[in-house]
């Protein structure tokens, strides 16, 4: 069975603030867990996963010399401890209440480091205290670089536990993003497809500029973590959980949002782990499942496999529950069940590429509750122009016996997406039982084996945003954007007397080089506008750069040329209230990062 185009969707890069107090709720609530691990049921043969046991011994970090001012480093302390509790066999190295500020810590087999009520967990941002390097996999590419903030390999029961919290401090590497992009595509054309070993490929160095991951357990059997927060996102993925078996990820709080690749828990080339009792609110995808890229993900050859996600909650994230784009490794017998996604931009996700090859097969998702999804509910594509991508490739990826039930959506943008190929077209899908309000329907290109059960969509005219601030941003030249917001301050539908501050950063961390246009460096909101009532509505912004403001289509304000920093300019216009009003705004920003007030007022005077 072949399906072609029904519906033009747009892809659209808009994310909204991190986690307001209504949201810190749902994260709470989502990190409630039982005592003990709940049997693990799935569609697959999957082990029953148990905590790791660690002998009855501590080891407290002051013993060692750790001092919890957060001004002394204390990287001496965590390792001189560490290697005590491992000489003797294991046990747990216990971090009391106190600001402990530290570089890289490297666990070791039959260690639990544990942090106490109180204890918070400081990193340096220098990189020279992540050093020397240590191996990896960055972003699917086997390399030697900086060491994540937390590190091991090929050890043997470990973990890391609450009820503490940590603090990544990533602001500092974030600006090395562009430069990091740039050093990983020379690595895979020079070196990867060159057949270079990882021995080889060195970086770890402010010029190559690879942001090291939060933490990173590598080749690691039994592997625990619980109970812990992740209070302020760190340079790169949080979680990459590369090469490991048996891996458990329970009660974790990650707020993440606002980095740039601070994902919430990868699962890289990983087999039998469950994650479950978690609440996040990220920089980029919730949980993910990964596998390597392209000839280096062949090479490797580990599939991510027998993985159970249950009893989740996502907020703000790029997509709840995704797979890829880096799958070249194959993923299989996967199981999510009993999740909520809200405020995401995408619910449930599958990606990948031509150049990708690999094979994506058995997922199961069902009995998952979303709200307010600002895209796809469901988005499954093979043709995903992402991260090195060939616009030639010829290994098209598998995607097979795709299974979604019982999936209920309040606002979505829309229902369900699907995209193969005509080389590949994605094979055995099954919806039953979904319920979902979108404003687009279903838009199915390439599927081959459709099973439909009990799917009801009903359209609605706009859906609506979390009431948040505007938050947007990019790694490139260019973003386009959608705002749909029909929500005045108390979240009755309107938009009118609204004054919302809109953050947005360009990461590149540089103002844009002589002869650059400067088109290529401006922001585009798109959407809706309605008002209340007929009358005469200020519209205009304040903001430290120009900007143009169309109503259908018809430039109302223009201060693109010059526009002093600080100041208002806008437009007195009428508006009919049983209108909807094609909205858009282009806003430049030079700086490398800006802000911009939005005003949509009723009788308000204009100020130049």
């Amino acid at each position: 069975m072949m399906f072609r185009p029904v519906i033009d969707t747009v892809l659209l890069l808009l994310v909204v603030t991190g986690a307001n107090a209504q949201d810190s709720q749902a994260i709470n609530a989502a990190t409630r867990r039982p005592e003990e691990i709940e049997p693990v049921t799935a569609p697959f043969i999957m082990p029953q996963l148990k905590k790791p046991h660690f002998p009855d011994r501590s080891f407290n970090i002051v013993d060692y010399g750790a001092i919890g001012d957060g001004k002394r480093k204390n990287t001496s302390a965590f390792r001189k401890a560490i290697g005590a509790c491992s000489v003797a066999g294991g046990g747990m190295v216990l971090v009391p209440a106190g600001k402990w500020f530290t570089g890289a810590i490297h666990l070791k087999s039959n260690v639990n480091l544990h942090f106490e009520q109180g204890a918070e967990l400081h990193f340096s941002d220098d990189p020279d205290d992540y050093l020397p390097v240590v191996f990896t996999r960055w972003a699917g590419f086997e390399v030697y670089n900086y060491s994540p903030l937390i590190y091991a390999r090929q050890c043997n029961n470990i973990a890391i536990t609450g009820p503490g919290k940590l603090f990544g401090h990533g602001d500092e590497w974030w600006k090395w993003v562009n430069k990091g992009e740039e050093t990983i595509k020379y690595i895979y054309e020079n070196q990867v497809l060159q057949d270079i070993s990882p021995e080889q490929r060195i970086a770890g160095t402010p010029e190559a500029g690879l942001r090291p991951q939060f933490i990173n357990p590598v080749e690691c059997k039994n592997v625990l973590f619980e109970g812990f927060t992740i209070s302020t996102p760190g340079p790169f993925w949080t979680f990459d959980i590369t090469y490991c078996e048996n891996v458990i990820v329970r009660g974790l709080q990650l707020n993440t949002f606002g980095g740039p690749n601070t994902d919430g828990v990868n699962l890289n080339s990983t087999r039998n782990a469950l994650v479950e009792y978690c609440g996040m609110s990220v920089g980029d995808d919730g949980v993910c499942l990964k596998s390597g890229i392209n000839e280096d993900g062949w090479r490797v050859g580990r599939s991510t496999e027998n993985i159970v996600i249950r009893h989740v909650t996502v907020l703000t994230s790029h997509g709840g529950f995704v797979i890829g784009s880096d799958m070249s490794g194959d993923v299989r017998d996967v199981y999510v069940h009993d999740c909520v996604y809200r405020g995401t931009e995408i619910g449930i996700r599958l990606k990948s590429n031509a150049s990708r090859g690999g094979i994506v097969e058995n997922i199961y998702c069902e009995n998952i509750t979303m709200e307010d999804i600002r895209h796809e509910v469901i988005r499954i594509e093979t043709n995903y122009g992402a991260f090195m991508a060939s616009e030639h490739g010829n290994a098209y990826p598998v995607f097979r016996n795709l299974y979604f039930g019982n999936i209920t959506c309040i606002n979505g943008g829309e229902a369900v997406y699907m995209q193969g190929t005509s080389q590949a077209p994605i094979e055995n899908v099954t919806l039953e039982n979904i319920d979902i309000s979108a404003a687009r329907g279903m838009n199915l290109n390439w599927v081959d084996g459709l099973t439909v059960k009990n799917v009801q969509y009903r359209k609605v005219e706009n859906p609506l945003t979390p009431p948040n601030v505007l938050y947007t941003r990019s790694m490139k030249k260019g973003l386009e954007a959608a705002y749909f917001n029909n929500m005045d301050l108390n979240g009755d539908p309107a938009f009118t007397r609204i004054d919302r501050q809109i953050n947005f950063y360009w990461w590149s961390g540089s103002v844009p080089a002589p002869g650059i246009n400067t088109d290529e460096f401006s922001v585009r909101w798109e959407g809706l506008l309605k008002v209340p009532e007929d009358g005469t509505y200020d519209i205009g912004m304040e903001g430290d750069d120009g900007f143009r403001i169309y109503l259908d289509n018809e430039l109302i304000v223009d201060a693109w040329e010059n526009h002093p920093p600080g100041s208002f300019k806008g437009v007195r216009i009428e508006l009919e209230k049983e209108r909807y009003y094609d909205f858009r705004i282009e806003y430049f920003e030079h700086l490398g990062f800006g802000m911009a007030l939005l005003r949509v007022k009723q009788d308000q005077p204009v100020h130049e």
